[in-house]
């Protein structure tokens, strides 16, 4: 019995390795991918040179592992190919994640049927070494000493969304995971005691001092509250790098919400996509100065954002999403909202580039109009904000014009219009960087 397993694990690791081998492409968007790859090579060759040394009890698990897990896993690798990825936006979000978090951050990314964009904020490598370290305990030193040093990242999207520019805002949500991720473990804390305290005395006053019912209301109110910072701080930071083209892109998806539910387990304690929008449009859309001013404009694009922005507070008129918290949780809801202050203000002091700034956004709208990629002004590469935000205001103004046919049309113009202009604009970018470092490199040769 066991023979026959231990052949059919053996079979099934080198077949494994070979199906590694054929992933080796060159038509890849970026390096992830490939060093992914490597590292999984890695991995399935430590298993193959260290067959011997696995316990007899683990064959069934690490069989499993390889049909349930691994294999998935690389056929999402096997996808990221750069005819099945949005290459114009992708190149952006490599260079905005490097700038804010380290040249070593890459991201792989990943097509999917499901509608909906995720990103896993731990990184891949750790995963490989926390995969061996399962069946190799005693080898710790040996397998940290075996891999690359990058971090991957696998960043998830709608494959049937790939060109659609605008919707791909939400990924600004997305890079905010990795903000998040940071300040829950150093600011956090601090503010987590603070809830604990506050919960605690005020579950026991309204239960009557029934402290086992006060000790589970406070544990699931920190759930609760633990949710809706993970998600809202990422929107957040989002906005510091995306400006309000990501709301505009949670409420293009929350038409197809049914209905906004309490953060709870069963949905992970996420909060309502509705509830997300209101926080950004209260504590932020309506501070912003740049906007502000945009909208007290007498332009063709500020007549069209003014509209966009007024169909946005008619939907937040319905308050079906606060309603909710009045009934419950409302508690949990005002500690929450009583921290955003502060925590916007960190979040914004965190962020090393400078992404909102809004002028010039008549000129780029005029262009669009006109038929003209929108990637830069008098020789001057335009950043992702302006091009994503500009193409919003547009899309309300194609939205308003045109139905049927000569809507999916215009729609289509500015789609390739705005992928055009990302992509023109990074390697503008990349051009003027570069032309820069051999500028300085000559200087400091004739010095």
């Amino acid at each position: 019995m066991h023979d026959t397993l231990k052949n059919k694990l053996y079979r099934r690791i080198i077949g494994l390795f070979d199906f590694i081998d054929e992933l080796d492409d060159n038509d890849y968007f970026n390096n992830a991918s490939n060093i992914a790859i490597k590292n999984y090579r890695t991995m399935v060759k430590y298993f193959i040179d260290h067959f011997s040394d696995i316990d007899i009890i683990n064959y069934q698990r690490l069989y499993l592992l390889i049909n349930k897990r691994i294999i998935p896993d690389l056929r999402y690798v096997q996808r990221a190919k750069t005819r099945n990825i949005p290459w114009s936006l992708v190149s952006n979000l490599d260079e905005m994640l490097k700038e804010e978090f380290g040249k070593d951050y890459l991201l792989l990314f990943r097509p999917q049927w499901q509608f909906n964009f995720s990103v896993v904020t731990d990184d891949l490598v750790f995963y490989l070494k926390k995969t061996l370290l399962i069946f190799f305990p005693a080898n710790k030193t040996e397998i940290d000493g075996i891999f690359s040093n990058e971090k991957i990242h696998i960043f998830s999207f709608p494959f049937l969304e790939k060109t659609n520019v605008l919707l791909n805002s939400v990924i600004g949500h997305e890079i905010g995971h990795f903000y998040h991720k940071r300040w829950e473990g150093n600011e956090y804390p601090r503010i987590r005691d603070e809830h604990n305290k506050e919960l605690k005395d005020y579950y026991e006053k309204i239960t009557s001092d029934d402290f086992f019912i006060a000790y589970e209301k406070t544990e699931e109110g920190l759930k609760i509250l633990s949710g809706m910072y993970r998600e809202i701080i990422s929107d957040i930071y989002g906005y510091f790098l995306f400006g309000p083209s990501i709301i505009f892109s949670l409420y293009d998806i929350s038409i197809f919400e049914t209905r906004p539910v309490l953060p709870s387990e069963k949905n992970g304690y996420y909060p309502a996509t509705k509830y997300r929008i209101r926080i950004l449009v209260k504590y932020l859309l309506e501070r912003d100065d740049g906007i502000k001013t945009l909208i007290l404009a007498d332009t063709e694009s500020s007549l069209y954002l003014k509209k966009y922005i007024e169909r946005m507070h008619q939907y937040l008129s319905t308050e079906d999403d606060l309603q909710l918290f009045s009934n419950e949780l409302y508690f949990e809801k005002r500690l929450f909202e009583s921290s955003l202050d502060k925590i916007i203000d960190v979040v914004k002091k965190s962020i090393l580039g400078k992404h909102l700034e809004y002028s010039d956004i008549d000129k780029l709208f005029s262009k669009l109009g006109n038929g003209v990629p929108i990637n830069e002004l008098d020789n001057v590469p335009i950043d992702i904000t302006k091009i994503l935000f500009t193409g919003w205001i547009y899309f309300v103004k194609i939205n308003e014009q045109y139905t049927g046919d000569e809507y999916v049309l215009n729609y289509q113009i500015l789609m390739r219009l705005l992928l055009k202009s990302l992509h023109s604009s990074y390697i503008h970018k990349k051009y003027l960087k570069e032309a820069k470092m051999n500028h300085e490199c000559l200087v400091q040769g004739r010095n």
